[in-house]
């Protein structure tokens, strides 16, 4: 009987020593997910801040450029009615807008057509 209790007492011994790993194991888990977490929360800040220093540098270059082509020009004015007029061209669905692109693709053949012909 004295093995079973030796036995049992060796169990629950390495049974608290198990359970004491695995809980450093979830601490350091829970560690390294955190820092992964920052590391991704870093990374996508900096991508942000990249992409709109991209952003705001084309913005730039292109106002510039088209003050240097016209410097009468109203350019907030220019892009949003290019872009107003853009979306509201997209965003008509229904039958005469599908002739329509029918008709442009037609008229495209037919003009890539004509030029290949003059070509020749």
């Amino acid at each position: 009987m004295g093995d079973y209790k030796q036995l049992n007492k060796k169990l629950v011994d390495d049974n608290r020593v198990l359970k004491q790993a695995i809980a450093a194991y979830r601490e350091e888990l829970g560690l390294i997910r955190a820092e992964l977490l920052e590391q991704h929360r870093i990374r996508v800040e900096s991508e942000r801040a990249f992409r709109d220093r991209a952003l705001s540098l084309v913005a730039h270059n292109f106002m510039a450029s088209v003050r240097d082509i016209d410097a009468n020009i109203n350019v907030p004015e220019l892009v949003y009615n290019s872009s107003y007029e853009n979306l509201c061209s997209s965003c008509t669905n229904g039958p005469s807008t599908e002739n329509d692109n029918n008709s442009c693709r037609h008229r495209s053949t037919n003009l890539v057509r004509d030029f290949h012909r003059s070509r020749a």
